[in-house]
């Protein structure tokens, strides 16, 4: 059976329509999301959305440190991790944001006492109407006299970087909207309200599977037209 690598010039020419099919960089800092369907380990059907922040070089927000991801409405099964050393916390709504926001040791302790999601984001109101939300920050701890300092073996997105790992779990669909919390400096110290905030709608990145089919036809047809000039 020949193969996709076996054609000529297929490989360029596959590399051309990707070329074509990648997204103009834009200076705005950007969220992707990404749905995937799987069986876990234990033989359980998971549902998940995974989040990546990208910090263009000319974004000019600085140092990307708090994401929220709307959720509409999902029943309150959802639950945010991460697998970037960044903190993750369900928002359920306008209420919580007027909660304290924590970081959880895994014996259940919670460090410091921590500002409320509304300082950190700037001081905005509840971004997503009444629809539930997830939450990631950089970790911090309090160390006094109304000041925080970040967790250095966390890493914020600084510009012309991107992160991913952030998640939405047992969701049942997605919504588009994000809000980041960003510094206007290099500091790993800040008090509650010093961040500034950007909004907007996510980048949703299509399933592989569509883009590989996409991908191949438009790639053989142009293999195909080739082959008939050159006759």
């Amino acid at each position: 059976m020949q193969t996709l690598r076996s054609i000529p010039f297929l490989a360029g020419a596959m590399t051309s329509v990707c070329l074509l099919m990648a997204p103009v960089r834009a200076a705005d800092p950007q969220v992707l999301e990404e749905f995937r369907f799987y069986e876990d380990e234990f033989g359980a059907f998971v549902t998940e959305l995974e989040y990546t922040v990208v910090n263009p070089s000319d974004s000019g927000v600085g140092d990307i440190v708090g994401l929220a991801v709307s959720l509409g409405d999902n029943g309150g099964d959802m639950f945010a991790v991460t697998e970037n050393g960044w903190a993750a916390q369900n928002l359920f709504g306008p209420s919580d944001w007027d909660e304290d926001m924590f970081v959880e040791e895994p014996e259940g302790v919670i460090i410091g006492e921590l500002p409320t999601w509304r300082e950190f984001f700037g001081g905005i109101d509840y971004p997503f109407g009444f629809d539930e939300a997830v939450g990631f920050f950089v970790p911090f701890s309090d160390i006094g006299d109304g000041f925080f300092l970040f967790d250095d073996a966390s890493p914020a997105v600084s510009q012309d970087e991107s992160l991913g790992d952030f998640f939405a779990r047992n969701i049942e669909f997605p919504a588009s909207e994000f809000a980041l919390a960003h510094t206007s400096d290099a500091s790993n110290s800040f008090e509650p309200g010093d961040f500034s905030t950007t909004q907007g709608e996510t980048q949703i990145v299509p399933e592989p599977s569509t883009v590989t089919l996409a991908t191949i036809g438009m790639a053989l047809a142009i293999v195909a037209g080739v082959r008939r000039r050159r006759r």
